[in-house]
């Protein structure tokens, strides 16, 4: 029975081992993609590692808003947008209003031939439209309700940003919380209980199922605490990402 026990949990080890290649294969595959690189450029390995020392603690939510208002481009686009909008309107109005154009002119006359002295004369005048039906009603009204149109979308863009960076915020301190505390109790308890299983498997205390046990728990605390380090760099990279600009080394 223990000889059948042990043969069902390394089959389904060797079955663990093709999925984790198969999905290793894909990451690859993804990260490729991302780097433009095409046929043999496909086998790559990557360097570097997840070490991870002391995470500092997020900034709190207020300075990363205000700092994500002034850095993020979206925001920036946006505010322009009304700006411009603002602009457009102002320049509507003042359509409405008659336009006023000056002209100022010099002419001489040569007349010394006729016995008579030459004269210069000179004159100023002033164009004037009267707009008494056309004020530009239509023009005001299309900009009027652009400027409004852009208003609303500035303050949803603002209010998807704030639940944004909430949301990196909570899970840079869930991440962190994890990857710096449970994750690495767990890997060292589970790391002392796949010890003294060992020894014990060895002097004859316990069987090979508990052993191999000890080591399928050690595996697992060890890729939580690898996938935990990962989950705390990609929510760095995310918070940077929502603020606009790096607030996390």
């Amino acid at each position: 029975m223990e000889v059948d026990r042990t043969a069902v949990a390394v089959l389904e080890a060797r079955r663990e081992v093709r999925r984790r290649e198969a999905a290793l294969q894909l990451a690859r595959a993804i990260l490729a993609a991302s780097l433009g690189r095409t046929g043999s450029d496909l086998e790559f390995e990557v360097q570097g590692d997840l070490t991870i020392g002391t995470a500092s603690a997020s900034p709190d939510l207020p300075t990363l808003l205000v700092a994500a208002e002034k850095a993020r481009p979206d925001i920036l686009a946006r505010r322009r947008a009304v700006d411009k909008a603002t602009a457009e309107l102002r320049l509507a109005r003042r359509s409405a209003w008659p336009e006023v154009t000056s002209r100022v002119a010099y002419s001489r006359q040569s007349q010394e031939s006729l016995g008579f002295p030459d004269a210069s004369s000179y004159g100023l005048g002033l164009d004037l439209t009267i707009p008494l039906f056309d004020r530009n009603q239509g023009g005001v009204g299309k900009a009027a309700s652009t400027r409004a149109q852009r208003e609303l979308e500035l303050r949803a863009s603002l209010l998807a940003l704030r639940a944004e960076v909430q949301q990196a915020v909570s899970e840079y301190s869930v991440a962190r919380e994890a990857a710096l505390g449970e994750d690495r109790l767990q890997l060292e308890a589970a790391r002392r209980v796949r010890d003294r299983m060992q020894k014990a498997y060895e002097l004859g205390g316990r069987p090979l199922l508990e052993a191999l046990d000890a080591q399928r728990v050690y595996r697992e605390a060890a890729r939580q605490d690898t996938s935990g380090r990962a989950a705390l760099l990609r929510a760095v990279h995310r918070l940077n990402a929502a603020v606009g600009q790096e607030v996390l080394p």
